[in-house]
């Protein structure tokens, strides 16, 4: 699709009316950034990325309805699989793996809180 803007003639493309053009998935993180192993495989593919912004979904949503106490588990389980996700490199079958195991232990029920749930010391 041709556009004219100010006397200009540029390429306006949609990927819904483009013919043979596919937009590619985004990551929850901004690619143009991408420095490590990990990211940049997960922005060149459009499976990862997909599954990626799944998982900040389930987190966000997972951290929203849970407790406090169970919202810092969440988070400090997150940094530890972060740490684990990492060590796939750039290994995309190892990097989808955990980007699965990951969501679907953010989408299982979380146990409702109870006192015995909280910390002895606060």
């Amino acid at each position: 699709m041709v556009a004219e803007n100010s006397g200009e003639t540029f390429l306006a493309f949609c990927p819904f009316h483009a013919p043979g053009l596919r937009a590619h998935a985004q990551a929850s993180f901004d690619c143009s950034l991408a420095a490590t192993p990990v990211e940049v495989t997960i922005c060149a593919s459009d499976n990862l990325s997909q599954l990626d912004r799944q998982l900040a979904v389930a987190y966000r949503a997972a951290r929203a309805v849970a407790s406090q106490y169970h919202s810092d588990q969440i988070r400090a389980d997150q940094r530890a699989w972060i740490d684990r996700r990492n060590a796939c490199g750039a290994a995309p079958d190892c990097l989808a793996r955990l980007l699965r195991d990951r969501i679907a232990s953010l989408i299982s029920p979380v146990p409702a809180s109870t006192e015995a749930d909280r910390p002895l010391l606060q």
